[in-house]
């Protein structure tokens, strides 16, 4: 009965952790022309809300704005602590629209040595553990935009409220 219970419990557990590596997969993309291995995350919110994440992941890294070549933003012989210690490329592009993104990342450790789960476990078990971060930045981040949002609206009915009742105090004079 002890181990039925446990295994239930450890199946609970680790069933989010496989919800998210799920989500993340492994692709061949097109960088120039040539085909190189990417991570691919798809999240159901709006490229502009993935794109500013993004910006501040990489402003906390302390990486300075990325040059943008072939529809990617690059970053060449850099340090990103959430992915490794150690100085490597890095190439992403965000691709959706209002409702829907997808992000590819690449990582290459220089000379076309790009990173993938079968050549280099370690930094590929790092990436997939900031692109489920950076999922879950999104969602926080379209949760905090909706309430700014929200916020935004209520304040212009209190300027509309309070200049309705500026007008009715100047009629009553």
């Amino acid at each position: 009965m002890y181990r039925i219970l446990r295994t239930v419990v450890l199946a609970t557990l680790l069933f989010p952790c496989m919800a998210h590596a799920q989500k993340i997969k492994e692709v061949t993309i097109k960088k120039g022309k040539e085909s190189v291995p990417a991570f691919c995350l798809k999240i159901k919110e709006s490229k502009a809300v993935t794109q500013k994440v993004l910006k501040q992941e990489q402003q906390d890294a302390g990486l300075k704005k990325g040059k943008h070549k072939k529809g990617f933003t690059v970053h060449k012989g850099v340090v990103w602590p959430y992915i490794s210690s150690t100085k490597m490329d890095y190439w992403y592009k965000v691709k959706g629209n209002r409702r829907k993104s997808t992000v590819y990342f690449v990582v290459s450790k220089g000379y076309d040595n790009y990173v993938s789960g079968s050549n280099d476990f370690n930094t590929a078990s790092s990436v997939n553990t900031f692109l489920s971060r950076l999922e879950e930045q999104v969602e926080n981040q379209k949760d905090i935009d909706d309430k700014q949002a929200e916020l935004d609206k209520i304040d212009k009915k209190k300027a509309k409220k309070e200049k309705q009742l500026e007008k009715l105090k100047d009629k009553q004079q």
